[in-house]
């Protein structure tokens, strides 16, 4: 059991370590600025497989919204973005045939510095490479729907996890 414990606790520091995303079309840009705050966040889908010592366990999971504090603001010239605040959510996994529920703190799915919109793609930057990105569902002037997906890589010499996982998230203004 002990074992277990700690390939969840593995698995879950490989889920907030980084994210991919897909593409789609255009969002009107001016429906981007004002501040917004994360009212929903879930994830039905999210599977976990772990290698360890020559052991490989497959794991799946889901997500929901506990509470959250996380607001972003979008600035236009320049585009720009503060982001703040705390996501937790009640994460629940089957590992093993058995289920482990705890409550976790989440990165935050998009972050301060600037910020692009290509097509529904809305990327945000600190340094040159995107920090963060997620795919918009709808963007009208008070609601940002959205979808976020994550597949993890972790390579390690004695231990591999690939984890993957769609949230889906939506900010009121």
């Amino acid at each position: 059991m002990k074992r277990i414990k700690i390939i969840f606790s593995f698995i879950v520091l490989v889920l907030l370590s980084s994210c991919n995303k897909d593409d789609t079309s255009s969002t009107n840009t001016s429906d981007i600025v004002g501040t917004w705050n994360l009212v929903s966040l879930t994830c039905n889908d999210g599977k976990a497989v772990t290698t360890a010592s020559g052991t490989t366990i497959t794991s799946t999971f889901t997500a929901s919204l506990m509470s959250s504090t996380y607001k972003i603001e979008f600035k236009e010239n320049p585009n720009t973005a503060v982001a703040s605040g705390n996501i937790t959510v009640l994460q629940t996994a089957t590992i093993l045939g058995q289920p482990i529920s705890q409550t976790i703190t989440l990165d935050l799915p998009l972050s301060s510095g600037s910020w692009k919109l290509d097509g529904n793609i809305l990327s945000t930057f600190s340094s040159g490479e995107p920090d963060s990105q997620v795919e918009i569902i709808k963007l009208d002037a008070n609601t940002l729907e959205y979808k976020q997906i994550l597949n993890i890589v972790e390579d390690e010499v004695d231990f591999k996890s690939t984890t993957t996982a769609t949230y889906f998230g939506k900010f009121t203004k």
